[in-house]
């Protein structure tokens, strides 16, 4: 075989491998799943051009809704994951305008989604009308008619598909403000242009074809289910904040001097929720932790997260126990009593556990119910302590398993 011929099998070789990478690049470019947080889908009230505010949102998962009392058409559907409910009032200066209301479906996979949508039925008085969203996979648009013609309003609604979720907008205004569909229809396509465009995070994608994205540690938090298992006290009340939702965190929202340390430790990415527990005034005088604060970091190696715990300082008034707790494969503890009038209620003990297991490094701290004095929240970091420990050998447990 002369040279030529070499060099021709090479060149055909190679183009094999080149056109085996674009259509890899080309097949993993296109989204099969939606694995974005699914509140970062919303509608931000300035996508409404000034229309509305939002007023109250919710987050509730598969657990949680299969718990609650309050029966909803939600609850036994297969393969929910989460759902998101958005509530908003229109501004003062827009008074044909009433209420509107964005919902959120997340599913385990596209088929689960599709029969969900399939199966769902509206009361009396909706009527499927003509109209499509864009950039769905499917959708459905309802006009609501009142029983009572003297009653002349606007109540639309639009439920669409996009993969594996289903979403769902609905207006009340005036009959003259919304005499048809366009207003949900534009801001469910708003929405599905964003599940489309933005499905998986961008903190977790692939550097490089011959590179992998950071591990997502999502699965490895601590979720409603072993919080109620952990806790008894109401510990299947825990929620998920909506003050500040569970959120991805890079080296570059860290302060300044931080940020170089954690670069040249190889960290690369972390996620952190916020927990608060539903309960009422009188259900408080019996409860532990009231507040919960998660999150887990990544490193590229060992060496590097163990510096990372070691950087760690945890709260800045606090003392730290040593020996750290038997948490992980090492762990750091500190322990406070808030100031006086840092809570007008009163004033809690709170722990923080920082461990590391593997290359990840994890916090968690748990925050008791206010109490009248100091001595009385010394007594109670005590069950404080005894609760922030448990849930610090579960998330350590399962950060185990991860890769």
């Amino acid at each position: 075989m002369n040279r030529a011929r070499h060099i021709v099998i090479a060149l055909v070789a190679l183009g094999l491998v080149v056109a085996g990478a674009l259509a890899w690049l080309n097949w993993n470019s296109t989204p099969r799943l939606i694995t974005g947080d699914i509140w970062t889908y919303g509608l931000s009230p300035a996508a409404t051009s000034g229309l509305w505010t939002l007023s109250e949102e919710s987050v509730f998962d598969g657990h949680q809704l299969a718990a609650v009392e309050a029966t909803t058409d939600t609850v036994e559907i297969p393969g929910l994951l989460y759902l998101y409910s958005a509530s908003y009032v229109a501004e003062a200066t827009n008074p044909s305008y009433a209420d509107l209301g964005v919902r959120l479906l997340h599913f385990e996979t596209s088929e689960d989604a599709a029969a969900a949508l399939s199966a769902e039925t509206l009361g009396e008085g909706w009527g499927g009308v003509e109209g499509a969203v864009a950039g769905a996979d499917e959708s459905r648009i309802w006009r609501y008619t009142d029983p009572d013609a003297a009653i002349r309003q606007g109540l639309w609604r639009a439920d669409f598909r996009v993969l594996n979720v289903i979403g769902s907008v609905s207006l009340l205004a005036s009959e003259v403000a919304a005499p048809d569909p366009s207003l949900v229809i534009g801001y469910a396509g708003q929405i599905a242009e964003a599940l489309r465009s933005r499905p998986t995070p961008a903190v977790l994608q692939a550097a490089s074809l011959f590179q992998a994205g950071p591990v997502d540690v999502r699965p490895y938090l601590l979720g409603s289910r072993q919080l109620a298992e952990l806790d008894a006290q109401y510990g299947d009340r825990w929620m998920i904040n909506t003050g500040q939702l569970p959120s991805f965190t890079t080296n570059a929202q860290f302060s300044a001097d931080a940020q170089p340390v954690l670069d040249r430790l190889g960290r690369q990415v972390g996620y952190q929720s916020y927990w608060v527990k539903g309960i009422t005034q009188e259900e408080e005088l019996r409860a532990v932790g009231v507040l919960l604060f998660q999150q887990v970091s990544v490193y590229k190696d060992i060496e590097g997260a163990t510096s990372g715990l070691n950087a760690m300082v945890g709260l800045s008034t606090g003392s730290e126990l040593t020996p750290g707790p038997s948490v992980g494969d090492a762990a750091r503890k500190w322990v406070i009593v808030t100031q006086p009038r840092q809570n007008p209620v009163g004033q809690s003990a709170v722990v923080e556990i920082n461990f590391r297991v593997g290359r990840y490094v994890a916090s968690v701290q748990v925050t008791s119910r206010p109490v009248e004095s100091e001595s009385a929240a010394i007594t109670l970091s005590g069950p404080t302590d005894t609760l922030a420990e448990a849930l610090a050998r579960q998330l350590a447990e399962n950060l185990s398993s991860a890769p």
